[in-house]
């Protein structure tokens, strides 16, 4: 046995090496996927916040609707029945409050679902503002 002879322990700084190497690959690998899944769940708790938000939002349009609806017809009853006017007034009254009935509802809808709405309401925005800056393309 030759005291110089380093191919035993060349063998053995390679083997430690190559261990630490793997290890190190390892660590880097659950990193990389403990940060995916960070944000995967925050991406999810962003996704249920605004389908809720959404939720929230067509129930209450649904509703306002309904309610606005039955109001346009009792109120459209009452003044045909009760307002003491000539036919041709009643028509009148009836015509314009038809309209009423119609634009609002309408006017509502186009500003609710205007696009500029929805990319506040989501923050859509932001979240492509984020994607841009993620990927360094700003």
């Amino acid at each position: 046995m030759n005291l110089f002879d380093f191919s035993e322990m060349k063998k053995k700084f390679s083997s430690l090496l190559y261990d630490v190497s793997i290890g190190l690959v390892k660590q880097y690998r659950k990193t990389a996927v403990d940060i995916a899944k960070i944000q995967a769940a925050s991406f999810y708790i962003k996704l249920i916040r605004a389908v809720r938000q959404h939720t929230l939002f067509f129930t209450l349009v649904f509703f306002g609707m309904i309610v606005y609806s039955n109001l346009m017809m009792v109120l459209e009853i009452a003044v045909l029945f009760y307002a003491p006017w000539p036919p041709a007034g009643k028509v009148l009254a009836s015509i314009v409050l038809a309209l009423i009935g119609f634009m609002t509802p309408l006017f509502f809808i186009l500003k609710f679902f205007s696009e500029e709405r929805w990319m506040k309401m989501t923050k859509a925005g932001e979240w492509v503002d984020e994607a841009l800056k993620a990927n360094g393309s700003e």
